[in-house]
């Protein structure tokens, strides 16, 4: 502002130098009223640059609010391996109600099955019955998920506990050997020799 204060002082300075009185009250006139045009039009646009600058840094601000943080995949130490071999039957490939419908016939026919290879995909459970003895298992619920049914399973020797093995409530896949043992006057069914494999449902509910 001080800069043009003084390009009109010499602007007017040499109007008087050249002109006659009534000239140089005109000149002076034209030319305040000129600078004070140009100031206010500067004025007006840093008002306006200052005006959008702040609007950009609220939207952005706002954005920053609204998005949510990028969060990383837990860390697993889950060992997967992949089952070498024909799978002869693969629960993976149907529905919850038809899983439940399926392990519920092997609870009532377990000869049926016996020696046959099995996958399963469920929630993961552990039970420590005592230091000696830990009970793993697969659950299975149906589609209004009032019931369960589930699967023991052996993972097979190269598993070391608990190390490779997964959480209780993880969903898991799991494959082994059909196979029914006595323990006391229970028979149990189980899938021995079983690996936890990095496979998925197919067929969803």
């Amino acid at each position: 502002m001080m800069k043009m204060k003084k390009l009109v002082c010499i602007f007017t300075a040499a109007a008087l130098c050249g002109c006659s009185e009534s000239e140089t009250k005109q000149s002076d006139a034209v030319a305040a009223n000129t600078s004070t045009q140009d100031l206010s039009a500067v004025i007006d646009g840093l008002a306006a640059k200052q005006e959008e600058e702040a609007l950009a840094e609220k939207e952005a601000g706002e954005q920053e609010e609204n998005e949510e943080p990028e969060t990383e995949p837990a860390e697993t130490n889950v060992k997967l391996t992949e089952w070498e071999g024909v799978v002869d039957i693969d629960l993976t490939e149907m529905s919850s109600t038809m899983i439940y419908s399926e392990v519920y016939n092997m609870m009532i026919s377990p000869d049926e099955y016996d020696g046959k290879t099995v996958r399963i995909f469920g929630m993961y459970t552990c039970y420590e019955a005592s230091e000696d003895k830990v009970y793993y298992a697969c659950i299975v619920q149906d589609a209004t998920q009032c019931c369960a049914q589930g699967l023991e399973f052996v993972l097979n020797d190269s598993y070391v506990w608990p190390d490779d093995y997964s959480e209780n409530g993880d969903e898991v896949t799991v494959t082994g050997v059909f196979e029914v043992y006595e323990e006391g006057s229970y028979k149990v069914l189980n899938l021995k020799d079983a690996v936890i494999e990095a496979h998925s449902p197919r067929v969803p509910g």
